[in-house]
């Protein structure tokens, strides 16, 4: 597995780790050697870098499993930078400790996991044109939420009983009575509570920050974008003011817009088409105590489907999943987490395509 050294700059995520070495000790000397302090340091960054590993997503853990050792082989490749946080030799038990926190190039490791996708591909259907696909991604935050009181059915079923008894009694020539009578009554009451769902209404943007980001991760990964606008102009299907105007009531389109825009990007050779939504957290934003910036929440899910034979097959998806973003202020925080979100989940999106070979 060669790394292509033009991945450039990318973003970076940070992980610790622990290495533990046992040393021989010598007659003169207790301390361990340099070669030790080597072990153990590569080690520590061993253990950190598999903190990173155990987060991968289903697909892309498959597909690491396969090549682990590879990338172990390559490990300062995808390792940025090393900060030794702690050192502790015990010279009693004859070990040595290294804590360290290492920056992961995560674009580079992007770059080998598509590197072997392509490999993997070649050897086993041959090399073949990359697979054209066009996707709509949308920004929503909330406009309003209409809530709506609980409705109290109660039925209430009453049932009563009366009884008389009359005694009549002769003495004498006189005829006396008497009359007694007891009632009985009981009660039974019962009935439902209809909870009415939340009405939720959306402003809905398609960001040109999110295109870009999701774009990136497709055509980074040898897909062919087809911006959707492009699709629209030359094949027709639902305009994306559509698709927006419905994506501001619910959080899916309706079968008629869904199968438009479909059929007009399978009409344009299209064969495979994401879509899918970013939702902004409401206003009522944190403040991140280490350093003093608003934090924005964004939840993000989507799909890809397989345009290109037939009926549409979903062949991937994610989410719903959560991401925070920090700035100074709230605007900031929320194009942060917006970037984040759009580019995570295309990576995952990706990797399930990976692993199914499809390029």
């Amino acid at each position: 597995m060669a790394v292509l050294a033009s991945a450039g700059v990318h973003a970076q995520s940070e992980f610790q780790g622990v290495g533990e070495v046992r040393y021989e000790s010598g007659v003169f000397n207790s301390k361990p050697s340099e070669a030790d302090r080597t072990q153990a340091l590569h080690e520590a960054k061993l253990s950190a870098w598999r903190s990173y590993t155990a987060t991968f997503n289903t697909a892309r853990s498959t597909s690491y499993s396969a090549s682990a050792t590879k990338f172990e082989e390559q490990l300062d490749t995808f390792i940025s930078d090393v900060t030794v946080l702690d050192e502790m030799v015990d010279e009693e038990s004859n070990v040595i400790r290294v804590a360290v926190r290492i920056a992961v190039n995560t674009g580079m490791v992007d770059a080998a996991f598509n590197e072997l996708a392509q490999a993997g591909q070649t050897s086993s259907q041959g090399a073949g044109p990359a697979s054209m696909l066009s996707f709509v991604f949308v920004a929503r935050e909330v406009e309003s939420i209409r809530d709506f009181d609980d409705r109290r059915t109660v039925v209430e079923k009453k049932d009563s009983k009366a009884t008389q008894t009359d005694q009549m009694a002769d003495s004498g020539g006189t005829v006396s009575g008497s009359t007694s009578s007891s009632s009985i009554s009981s009660s039974t009451t019962g009935g439902s509570t209809l909870t009415k769902a939340d009405e939720i209404a959306y402003d809905v943007s398609s960001a040109s920050d999110i295109d870009s980001a999701v774009g990136q991760v497709f055509a980074g990964n040898g897909f062919e974008v087809i911006p959707y606008v492009d699709v629209f102009g030359f094949c027709g299907g639902a305009s994306l003011d559509a698709i927006r105007s419905e994506f501001a009531e619910s959080d899916t389109l309706t079968a008629g817009t869904r199968t438009a825009a479909i059929k007009a990007a399978s009409s344009c050779d299209v064969e495979l088409f994401a879509m899918g939504t970013l939702d902004v957290g409401l206003q009522q934003d944190e403040v991140d105590p280490a350093t003093g910036n608003r934090r924005v929440f964004v939840s993000v899910r989507g799909q890809i489907w397989d345009i290109g034979r037939g009926l549409p097959r979903q062949v991937a998806s994610v989410g719903p999943v959560q991401y925070a973003g920090l700035g100074p202020d709230r605007q900031v925080a929320k194009r942060n987490a917006l970037i984040e979100a759009a580019e995570d989940a295309g990576r995952v999106l990706v990797d399930q395509l990976n692993a199914k070979g499809i390029r």
